[in-house]
């Protein structure tokens, strides 16, 4: 979480422009000197300098590469900022370099940073691009959040996620306040949030204004008012021989199609999910995700799940494809445990379209039967938390599931320093990890009395302790195997004290390796296309507090076609504060284990089929917050052991 220190100095942007009499927008002074640019706060090492090369005054700002998310403050005339004459704030911005840059732009309120008093929209920018970013107060990415006050205006700032390999400029031309037609309707700023619901099951079955006929037709295309029905949020539509023709515009990285809901919520819980059909009629691939919503609810809350259920599906040009989402499932596999009797938005989006992108949609209806759906695969319980755990005698000794099995891996950490043999105290490539804020050091891992012992510290260096890397102003610890051991399917385990600091994010994790005989590139090798995976068998984020972590699979690259799963795991707490965190790992399907007891399971025929290395390592910020309990640093996780084992015929074989 990024500060917020208000300037009054002189200012960027003078926002004292807002005491004269108001209109549909009031342009916002741009800075005459160099002087007036330097009072301004930037975020991990971004540089803002005056920029006059288009003959009018503009704001110059490098973004580093690998670095975060950098960006910049605007300041402001007074703290806090009155701007309740106006429903926005736009900001006109170009990418003058020769790299994509993902931005963000931000507006705060006054508030606990865990309340996330503030709401952001963001635009992808191509090199050479400009374009309008429009925020809506009380939406973020053009959907209602949080309740933003705009009498109580406590920041604007505009950061980007950090260029890969080559830094990005931007050219910041305009920023103003102004009155607009929202996409929706935003909430009403100070207005109470409902009561929060204890859970789903707790719901009435059904209790909305419309149920779809046995047919499950949602929209029938061929009525008078079908384009009535839907709401298009930077794309437009037309209707015609009952099929339904979508633009979508590139002015949003998530440009989408809603249908509209009554008012209580959509009953679906006749039908297994939702389908449709989709031709792709442009040049290039779209990147489309159907997407099924239940309303924000304490359950979802406790799970650490989105409630909503989403399929995702790259379209190629000239292809016509069924698009089959089930209630309950995200890209076919375990996810959110959606109630069908109270869907609250049913939308369809792509992610980055191209330039003359357009589907054609038709049968956009309910499919199959409730039983058709999954069973929840998810086995714990936020309440298991409070329930003490004794791990059983024979953990450690043999995996939980029977079998003729082998140990291939015995790591104790004896000795007093590590194993070069089985691992490295770094990655396997040079780079810094992008939106995280540690630089990795082998001086933070330590081998002694049994046990290895990960420092996260707040310690400025170089990246690997090379003076020509990058420096960071963390510093952590981490192993992994590459090269050394990997092993295809069998059991793998980890006996782990955790530490307990905000801001880290401690895992236990692998990774695919094709091996160096397969003729691969280091990313070839390691990428999780092709029948390979990323599986994460334990990351904690430490501002969960105790008792709780997360299990996750990654495949498909990182990228536009990336797909994901991952559940919450909760369990209580051990007499010694040891957790012993384990993965199953067979053909076709994953099973989590917490202290010998199964946690979760993923039964898929995409489960990797490609050999893995084993890490651990402790991160800071990225998915944990960046606002990280400096005072409570340094921290430690502490590994007893990993062991691996792998059932006798599969060695023979």
């Amino acid at each position: 979480m990024l500060s917020r220190r208000h300037l009054v100095h002189s200012l960027l942007f003078v926002l004292a422009a807002l005491a004269l009499p108001f209109a549909a927008s009031a342009q916002l002074a741009l800075p005459s000197t160099a002087e007036a640019i330097a009072t301004i706060r930037t975020e991990k090492n971004a540089v803002a300098t005056l920029d006059t090369s288009t003959g009018q005054p503009a704001l110059r700002v490098e973004l580093p590469a690998d670095s975060g998310y950098p960006g910049v403050n605007f300041p402001l005339a007074s703290s806090p900022l009155d701007l309740s004459a106006f429903n926005a704030i736009e900001l006109e911005v170009s990418n003058i370099s020769q790299t994509r840059v993902r931005l963000h732009l931000r507006v705060d309120n006054p508030g606990d940073w865990k309340s996330s008093p503030w709401n952001t929209e963001r635009a992808m920018l191509a090199p050479g691009e400009t374009k309008t970013i429009r925020l809506f107060f009380g939406l973020s990415q053009g959907q209602p959040a949080y309740a933003l006050d705009p009498k109580r205006i406590s920041g604007i700032k505009l950061f980007a996620d950090a260029p890969k390999q080559t830094n990005a400029t931007l050219l910041i031309k305009r920023l103003a306040a102004v009155t607009a037609q929202p996409p929706v309707p935003p909430p009403a700023a100070n207005a109470t949030p409902a009561a929060p619901r204890p859970s789903t099951s707790a719901l009435p079955e059904t209790n909305s204004q419309f149920s779809p006929p046995i047919s499950g037709e949602l929209v029938d295309l061929k009525s008078p008012d079908a384009l009535a029905k839907l709401k298009f949020n930077h794309a437009s539509g037309t209707i015609a021989d009952g099929k339904l023709t979508v633009a979508f515009a590139t002015t949003s990285s998530y440009p989408n199609l809603y249908i509209l809901i009554p008012k209580d919520g959509l009953d679906l819980t006749a039908f297994a999910g939702i389908e449709l059909t989709a031709t792709n009629t442009g040049t290039a691939a779209a990147v489309t995700n159907l997407r099924v919503e239940n309303r924000p609810n304490a359950r979802a809350d406790e799970l650490g799940q989105k409630p909503w259920n989403t399929e995702k599906l790259t379209i190629k040009p000239g292809e016509t494809v069924p698009l089959r989402l089930t209630f309950g499932q995200n890209n076919g596999s375990p996810g959110y445990d959606l109630h069908a009797g109270r869907v609250s938005a049913i939308q369809l989006f792509l992610i980055n379209p191209k330039p003359g992108t357009t589907l054609v949609l038709s049968d956009i209806k309910g499919w199959g039967s409730a039983s058709d759906r999954s069973v929840n695969t998810v086995l714990t319980k936020p309440a298991d938390r409070t329930i003490p755990v004794t791990p059983p005698s024979w953990i450690g000794q043999r995996p939980p599931v029977d079998g003729d099995w082998v140990r291939t891996l015995d790591e104790n950490f004896d000795g007093e320093k590590l194993n070069d043999k089985l691992w490295t105290p770094s990655f396997p490539w040079d780079g810094l990890q992008p939106g995280q804020l540690q630089r990795y050091s082998a001086e933070n891992v330590t081998v002694s009395g049994g046990q290895a012992s990960f420092k996260a510290e707040k310690r400025r260096g170089h990246h690997n302790d090379d003076p020509a890397r990058p420096a960071r102003d963390y510093t952590s610890g981490i192993i992994q195997s590459y090269d050394k051991f990997t092993q295809l399917y069998g059991y793998m385990e980890s006996r782990i004290k955790l530490p307990t600091t905000r801001g880290l994010w401690p895992a236990f994790w692998t990774m695919p390796d094709r091996g160096a005989a397969s003729g691969l590139n280091i990313w070839q090798r390691r990428s999780t296309s092709k029948g390979a995976m990323e599986i994460d068998i334990m990351e904690h984020l430490c501002e969960w507090g105790p008792g709780r972590h997360n299990a996750a699979i990654h495949w498909d690259d990182y990228g536009e076609n990336h797909k994901a799963w991952g559940t919450g795991i909760f369990y209580g707490p051990t007499p010694d504060g040891w957790h012993v965190f384990g993965l199953l790992w067979e053909p076709g399907k994953l099973t989590w284990f917490i202290d010998g007891k199964k946690a979760a399971e993923w039964e898929n025929e995409r489960v990797s089929v490609v050999p893995a290395y084993i890490k651990l390592n402790i991160q800071i910020g990225g998915w944990a917050t960046k606002n990280v309990d400096d005072a409570k640093l340094p921290d430690y996780m502490t590994v007893d052991y990993v062991r691996v084992w792998q059932l006798r015929d599969r060695l023979k074989n």
